[in-house]
Formats: structure tokens, sequence, C-alpha cells
């Protein structure tokens, strides 16, 4: 209350407001969780209450800022270069590989949902369809290549509200057939089929895909050994491929680490309906997986398996790797974590050629190691009898195994004369 020049006091009668629009940029808050311990001094006991669950296991990102990164790429147009200096301005340092990593996890935690709105829509029996052209940057030349995103949706007269993009490198009708496959009903889309998709709308009249099934039969100690089909596999799959693909059961969900040009997950997923992923580090080989369709993230398997750590597989497949791995064990261990199966296949160091090379003097030098003794990345070499070794000290119980010698199947003295070994196992 204040005086008046006359000296009396003011008496208030109203008031007038206004409103002011302000904006507080990006403001980032770090969440400390304290999870106590407790201790018994008398029985020597030690509670601690669990972990909360997080979308990336020891990532340090909560759910708010990576819908924030989600939101900004996707639904803003930000690129995650743009998002990196936004995030510089605020005085944080997180680089545009982290963030892509970040996307990347995310897209594997949310397939599931991704799966099951794609099964409601297709009992749908009219859906929309249509692709848009986007420039995809081609790694390794700086060069874009045209890419399509394709856009699934249901009818406005429909109660399900559902769109679904499907990112492909081509226009194929290929790619509307991978997604609609098993699907009947009236396809409406803004401009005509490639002339490759016209049997879309008639998926009854593909025959069904050839599925093959190994003869094992039994060799030592009860282990099921299977032989493989004579080089060329008919798939135009490498020889030891071929056998993992014959043991993968129909229908399963597989995770390969170092999966090269995606050539088993494509087999798998054409030929036996399996679903899965790819870890691969070598931009050819993405941009090759990329392209026949497979779902790959540029992981370094060594650096920890943690964007895969909400899935769980029915078969986790390791081809021709394990030896330029310098954490086998590790390895190993987060493969029986997140499948229920592993499939490991190696070049065999025993074979009796190389022992030949080493009494020449010479470091062995083969078809499956043909490198140098100065430039090879295989770091660990293993024979069969030492690899059975290793699993069993991992307490990882071998359910079958294959020998292969050129692509053909061996079976006696296998551990001379074969080149290839290739190992299913779980944990005991």
């Amino acid at each position: 209350m204040c005086a008046c020049a006359c000296g009396c006091a003011l008496k208030r009668i109203g008031e007038d407001f206004a409103e002011k629009l302000d904006y507080t940029p990006g403001v980032f808050s770090v969440h400390r969780h304290i999870r106590g311990k407790w201790a018994c001094t008398k029985c020597q006991t030690l509670i601690q209450a669990p972990v909360a669950a997080h979308v990336i296991d020891k990532g340090i990102p909560t759910t708010g800022l990576l819908a924030q990164v989600l939101v900004a790429k996707y639904l803003d147009h930000q690129p995650l270069y743009r998002q990196e200096g936004i995030v510089a301005r605020a005085g944080l340092a997180i680089p545009r590989s982290t963030l892509a990593q970040w996307v990347g996890a995310c897209g594997v935690q949310l397939q599931p949902l991704v799966d099951a709105l794609r099964h409601v829509m297709l009992e749908r029996g009219v859906l929309h369809a249509d692709e848009t052209p986007v420039a995809m940057l081609v790694p390794g030349n700086g060069k874009t290549h045209r890419a399509y995103v394709w856009t699934y949706g249901t009818t406005s007269y429909d109660s399900l509200k559902a769109v679904i993009y499907d990112f492909a490198q081509s226009r194929a009708g290929e790619n509307a057939r991978r997604f609609l496959e098993g699907w009947r009903g009236k396809l409406a889309r803004r401009r005509a089929l490639p002339r490759a998709g016209a049997r879309v709308l008639r998926p009854d009249r593909r025959g069904a895909p050839g599925m093959s099934t190994p003869a094992p039969g039994s060799v030592g100690r009860g282990v099921p050994q299977v032989m493989a089909s004579q080089r060329p596999d008919a798939n135009g799959l490498r020889p030891d491929l071929a056998v993992i693909a014959d043991w993968i059961a129909p229908g399963s969900h597989v995770l390969d680490l170092g999966c090269g040009d995606g050539a088993l997950l494509d087999h798998l997923q054409r030929s036996k309906r399996c679903t899965g992923h790819g870890a691969e580090i070598d931009d050819a080989q993405v941009l090759a997986c990329v392209r026949r369709g497979v779902d790959v993230i540029q992981q370094d398997i060594e650096a920890g398996l943690d964007v895969f750590a909400g899935s769980r597989f029915d078969v986790v497949v390791l081809s021709m790797a394990i030896q330029a791995t310098h954490q086998t064990e590790r390895v190993l261990r987060e493969m029986s974590r997140l499948g229920t199966e592993g499939i490991v296949s190696f070049p065999n160091f025993g074979h009796w050629s190389h022992a030949w090379s080493i009494l020449r003097g010479r470091m062995p030098i083969s078809r499956e190691m043909p490198y140098r003794w100065y430039d090879t990345p295989n770091l660990h070499l293993s024979t069969p009898k030492d690899f059975e070794g290793f699993l069993e000290g991992l307490g990882l119980a071998i359910t079958w195994r294959a020998f292969l010698a050129e692509g053909r199947p061996v079976g006696v003295m296998a551990g001379l004369r074969c080149t290839q070994a290739i190992y299913g196992f779980r944990v005991r």
C-alpha cells in the first residue's frame, strides 16, 4: 500500500494484467537413482533393490530423452547432426554416432509393436499403400541413392487408424510382397505397382517356400552330426551358412552377428519365414544388407550387445568370425544370454595341410584363412577339440556339430580333414 501525494492512504480498486509467451530452450536434467544396500551382520546377507528397467541397459538416456530424439528426427525432420549441434549449445557433448546408436536401439525395442500392428493391419480386407522417394547417402562414397519409404495404412472408414512406414532400397514390387505376405484383400494405391509386383494381390499363386531338414546321425558321445549338402549350394549360400540354415527351424527369431551381406538372414526370411536382425560393422556390408531388405544395425559386437538386451532370440549365429574376436569368452557368453541356442562356425587350424606348412617352416594359408602372418585379422585359431573343451569350460552343452572340407561333409578323422567346423550349443 502506497501513500498519495496528499498524504492519504491509497485503496486498491482493481488491476490490469497481460500475458506474455516465453520459451525455455531444451533443458537437460540428470536423474540420480540411488539404491541402498542392506546387510545382515549375523548371516552375511546383502539385499539391494533391483535396477529399474530401461530402454537401453546401462545407458544414460531416459525414455523422455530417447522420445525427444526420435520425435525430432522423424516428426520435426531434424537430422542427427543438427540435434548434435542443438545439444552442444546446451553445454553437452553427445556425438551423432551415439545418437544413431540410440535410434537403432529404440528401433529394436519398438519392433515387437510394429510386428503386432502389422499383424492387426493384415486382418483388414482393404489397405492403402504408396511409396515416396527419399535420398539415401551411400556409405563410403558420399553420393546419394534413390530409396523409398513404403506407406501402408487402413482406410478412412476403418475404426483402426494405423500407418506403417517400411524403408526399402527400391520401388520393386518385391518390397510390397514381402510386407503383405500371407494377406488376401484389396490394395488401393495412388500409382500402379511395378510390373514385378503384380503378384502381390494374388499371394495364393505363390508356391510355398521349400524347406529342408538336415539328416543328423549319431557321432561320438551322442552329439548329432549334420551332413552338409554338396557344394555349390542351390540357394547360393556359403557351405557353412547352408548347413546353419538347414538346422534353424522355420519361424525362428534369429540374431546374426557379423552378418556380412545378410545372405543368411535373407534366405531364412524368404524360405523359412524367420524374423530377426543382423549386426555388422563394415559400411559396404551394411549397405548390402539394406539392399536385401535385411534389418541390420551397424555395431561392433565386441563393444557389447546391450542394444539387443531387451530382445530374446531362438538362435544367435556367429559364422566364420569368432577367430577374429579379442574377447572370445565374452562374445560366447553374450550369445548364450541372448539366445536359446548359439551356432558358431570357424576355420580348423588343425587341418593336415596346416601342419604340413608348419613342418616346412611356413605359416599356413588356405581358402578359409587366406591371410599372411603379418596382415591376418585372425587372433584365436582353434581346432574342433580345442573349441569343444572351451565350450565345456563355459558350461555350454553341444547340441549338434558338422565338419566340412572344401564345402563337402567330413566324417572320419574330421579333426585332420575338415577345413571348417560348425557347432550348435546351449546353456546346460
